[in-house]
């Protein structure tokens, strides 16, 4: 019986160890424009603010119209020298509809 209380403890206390790392992860907090928002015009930048700095080489941001149609990447304006948990990108000039 002990020896199946220690193996369940063990195996207990493996399941919550293998899960700690998953708390590590950062996550997007806010973004100006808010995602899928709608705007009567195209913004000039996207700022996206983190829970955790993040390397501003590993975050990218996507441009769409309504279509489904992909325009050009925007240029990151946040500079690459060290982690941050702000981001900003400034956008090029977006047709309407964008």
């Amino acid at each position: 019986m002990r020896r199946a209380t220690a193996l369940l403890a063990i195996t207990a206390a493996l399941v919550i160890w293998s899960a700690v790392p998953a708390w590590a992860h950062t996550s997007l907090q806010s973004s100006t424009p808010e995602n899928l928002s709608r705007l009567d015009a195209a913004p000039s930048t996207i700022r996206m603010e983190f829970t955790d700095p993040v390397d501003p080489e590993t975050v990218s941001v996507g441009i769409l119209n309504i279509d489904g149609r992909s325009f050009p990447d925007p240029e990151r304006s946040t500079t690459s020298d060290a982690p941050a948990t702000s981001i900003e990108f400034t956008l090029p000039e977006l047709p309407e509809g964008t």
